[in-house]
């Protein structure tokens, strides 16, 4: 009888035991480690040179998160046939196709600079006597992928594209601005 009472008491001391300790509050738990927010403005400037005179420019704006990544894409989806041999008869299949510019960009940023993983893609109708005698359209097409640091706030050229085509060079500068 006596063990069990012993036991009995054991029991009941380690229940009490157990429930008088502290248990951590929400407080005293370690808070996860968010990073803050940080986003930049990321301006790539397409500018396009015949000679080595400048005679178009255009401007790509995209806000892009730290460490995340970014799309531009304008221009046109051009339906292709894609069905039967015969250019005479109606087509009754099409493929569409993206023409236009289409820029691509990862960045990450760390105190005054910033790194970019670009992919900028350039494509164009060929005029029409170097379309042959298919009716199909004939695309121009160029493409780069290219990586550069560069300082915040500061324009910078990170890829020049010739086109194999012309005369014209495409040149790609970009600006990474940090916003608050």
């Amino acid at each position: 009888m006596k063990r069990i009472f012993v036991v009995i008491v054991f029991v009941v001391m380690a229940l009490c035991l157990a429930s008088s300790q502290e248990k951590p509050t929400a407080e005293a738990q370690p808070q996860s480690q968010e990073r803050p927010l940080s986003f930049y403005k990321v301006e790539y400037i397409l500018r396009e040179l015949q000679d080595g005179k400048a005679i178009n420019s255009r401007s790509y704006v995209m806000t892009i998160e730290n460490g995340d990544r970014g799309e531009a894409k304008v221009g046109a989806r051009v339906p292709v046939n894609a069905g039967g041999g015969n250019p005479n008869l109606p087509a009754t299949q099409f493929q569409y196709m993206d023409v236009g510019v289409n820029i691509n960009c990862r960045v990450v940023g760390q105190n005054d600079f910033v790194t970019l993983h670009t992919t900028v893609e350039i494509s164009s109708f060929a005029l029409p006597e170097a379309s042959g005698t298919t009716g199909q359209p004939v695309v121009r097409q160029m493409r780069t992928q290219m990586a550069a640091v560069v300082a915040v706030g500061k324009q910078t050229v990170i890829g020049i594209i010739d086109d194999v085509n012309s005369t014209k060079r495409y040149e790609v500068g970009v600006t990474a601005t940090k916003l608050k």
